[in-house]
């Protein structure tokens, strides 16, 4: 249901209420400046999980399609879209063989998935493959790096999940917890933003621009703390806004949480 939930966020963020919400509706803020507009635009999410953004644009006229490789993440997104009446189709498949014809869309997207392979550039070339001339390949990268999401794992998260397994009776699951923080149960790459750019490149995008964005962490908080802290995130909105928009430098390059990267395939 986050097309519909994210819908009313977006015009309204001052209602939203967990920091995972806010920081999707900055995402669907930027991405709704950034996507072409217009009926029958057809797009492809790759690593679909949710499909909360192709839900998002679905509502806004948009022939979506979702490609996973999980079963389960793809009855996930089937739930989201029937309980908002929406239409959609769902691909049991490999990201690295996509099943489509060349050029078939006009928006290829992917959220939280390159950087879990080690060679992602065949998987950026199937991307631009199935990209229509003129089309846009979005890419969000969270990569393994240090920055500010680094700091408050070390200053913050790591004790906060520890004291949360002790008070509810399961310190393995606490322990567990905090040990994923830094070794996590799947593989992260750690190529620079440069070389992300520069692989787009030679899959043969144009204007491609790869961009920090997001300067606040993911603290682990009780309910009462978390929209305390909500609230706070959006008293900040326009300082965020400005620190996405603005050109990266050392700094926003190394802080941000991620990186957003797009670039056009020639027409």
């Amino acid at each position: 249901m986050w097309g519909g939930t994210l819908a009313r966020y977006v015009e309204r963020p001052e209602d939203v209420r967990t920091q995972w919400e806010l920081y999707d509706v900055v995402k669907f803020e930027h991405l709704r400046r950034l996507f072409p507009r217009g009926h029958g635009m057809r797009s492809l999410e790759c690593g679909c999980g949710s499909a909360g953004v192709s839900l998002f644009f679905a509502k806004r006229a948009y022939d979506a399609v979702m490609l996973d490789f999980a079963p389960n993440a793809l009855a996930l997104a089937q739930r989201s879209f029937l309980a908002e009446s929406v239409a959609g189709r769902f691909v049991c498949a490999d990201v690295g063989d996509t099943p489509f014809p060349d050029g078939a869309y006009d928006v290829v997207m992917s959220f939280g998935l390159i950087e879990h392979f080690v060679d992602v550039r065949p998987i950026i070339r199937g991307m631009v493959r199935v990209l229509r001339p003129g089309g846009m390949l979005f890419l969000d990268i969270v990569p393994k790096r240090f920055n500010v999401q680094t700091i408050a794992n070390i200053t913050f998260n790591w004790y906060a999940s520890i004291a949360h397994g002790l008070l509810t009776g399961r310190p393995r699951e606490g322990w567990r917890r905090a040990r994923a923080l830094f070794a996590p149960p799947f593989f992260e790459n750690s190529y620079r933003m440069e070389q992300y750019a520069a692989w787009m490149e030679e899959a043969g995008l144009v204007e491609v621009r790869i961009s920090g964005n997001n300067p606040f962490p993911r603290l682990y908080l009780p309910g009462p703390l978390d929209r305390v802290f909500v609230r706070l995130l959006i008293g900040l909105l326009p300082w965020w806004r400005r620190f996405n928009a603005k050109k990266d430098g050392w700094f926003k390059k190394h802080w941000a949480r991620a990186w957003w990267a797009h670039g056009m395939k020639p027409a």
